[in-house]
């Protein structure tokens, strides 16, 4: 079968050699959106319509087939302005009409026609070729939000015309998404390695859950440096959101701008960023306190070296704002109540004497007798003095007389 005729037996609930999601082919839902699209009626007129005025060139792609699943489609349509590709989105069990995704000359210029559409790891990619001999490729990472911003990567001497579709995609199962396409200007299988789709920034800062304390003297929560690390040499501005739901839907920091005040960052530098109270414009944020936020960033550049790049959204951190503190109660102090009368009886004291007791002292003995008292020692050297004075006198006499 043919890409027409899977499109046709899908519509019709017939069987098809491929799953329908091979091809990302709308769900019975959104029939009557076909229908009003290109003013039909039926499936006859449908594909009256389809051969006449389409041609070859339809290409088609699905996030699935459920409701809230979105099918995309692109094709030259005749009438249309300069007879230029357009790509459109249309979300099952919602939409009652196909939403253009494309603006004029976003794809390129008059004559162009989109000959690939793919939708793989969450990103939708597009081939765009021109009647000559070169093409482009295309991609959008957010394919499914109410705008989408799409990126380029020109591929000169090459066309990529080939039918049913000119673009497959591979990936290596952890960083790198490869797209394949047939020149067939050159007969050569042609591959283009993005390695960007999944290398998202690394978030550093704050951790996932931390707790922001009130700040003593302002009462407000502090304010927040927000780090991460660049995936690419090419980043020279991000996206930064900060909201109050996990969906991003209320939005406090709405894809506000981190620019470079240089010549951007290479691979594994550290991006900052402040937020809160004392942030400037439109970083400038008041914080509620209890409240618990989301935040996330990705590459968001547009180099002067036709590097367009945008990567794929970081994890989503949370961080808290701490409840402000309770106010104390006041203090009462009641007046100490009056002191209570205490009456103690009057004691009875009792003291006994005892009888007094006879003590009998003896009478002292005697004095000892007085001693004897002690010539002195200069009394009896005076006596021998004299005494030897009156023997020597003695003597001179004596001999005094023999002489005479």
């Amino acid at each position: 079968m043919t890409h027409r005729e899977r499109f046709y037996a899908t519509i019709e609930r017939r069987p098809v050699d491929r799953p329908a999601s091979w091809l990302g082919l709308p769900a019975p839902a959104a029939h009557s959106g076909l229908f009003s699209y290109f003013g039909v009626n039926s499936v006859d007129a449908l594909r009256t319509r389809l051969d006449d005025d389409m041609g070859d060139n339809v290409q088609v792609a699905a996030t699935g087939l459920a409701d809230g699943d979105f099918v995309f489609a692109s094709a030259t349509v005749a009438g249309t302005t300069a007879d230029r590709g357009y790509i459109y989105k249309w979300e099952l069990g919602d939409d009652d009409e196909w939403d253009s995704m494309t603006s004029d000359d976003e794809l390129g210029t008059a004559g162009d026609n989109v000959t690939g559409l793919l939708y793989f790891n969450g990103i939708l990619y597009a081939v765009n070729t021109d009647n000559g001999t070169d093409s482009q490729s295309f991609r959008t990472t957010n394919p499914t939000s109410s705008t989408s911003y799409w990126r380029n990567r020109a591929s000169a001497d090459e066309t990529f015309a080939a039918t049913p579709s000119a673009l497959r995609a591979s990936s290596d199962g952890e960083s790198t998404t490869k797209l394949w396409a047939l020149d067939t200007t050159g007969s050569q299988l042609m591959s283009y390695a993005d390695t960007l789709v999944t290398a998202v920034p690394t978030l550093k800062g704050p951790a996932d859950g931390h707790l922001i304390e009130i700040n003593a003297i302002t009462g407000q929560g502090h304010t927040i440096p927000f780090t991460w690390l660049s995936p690419t040499d090419y980043a020279n501005e991000f996206d930064f959101l900060i909201a109050t739901d996990a969906d991003f839907d209320e939005p406090v920091v709405d894809s506000e701008a981190v620019e470079s005040s240089g010549n951007g960052w290479d691979e594994g530098d550290t991006v900052s960023q402040m937020a809160g109270p004392s942030g400037a414009a439109p970083f400038l944020v008041d914080w509620m306190p209890g409240q618990t936020y989301y935040w996330k960033v990705r590459v968001d550049s547009d180099n002067a070296d036709d590097r367009n790049t945008r990567s794929g959204y970081s994890e989503v951190r949370t961080f808290t704002i701490a409840n402000e503190p309770q106010p104390q109660a006041p203090v009462i102090i009641q007046p100490a109540p009056p002191a209570p009368q205490i009456t103690l009886p009057q004691p009875k004291v009792e003291i006994t004497v005892p009888p007094p007791t006879e003590v009998k002292i003896p009478p002292a003995p005697p004095p000892p007798a007085a001693p004897a008292p002690i010539t002195p020692a200069y009394i009896w050297a005076t006596i021998i003095i004299g005494a030897v004075l009156i023997i020597a006198l003695i003597i001179l006499i004596v001999r005094t007389r023999r002489v005479s």
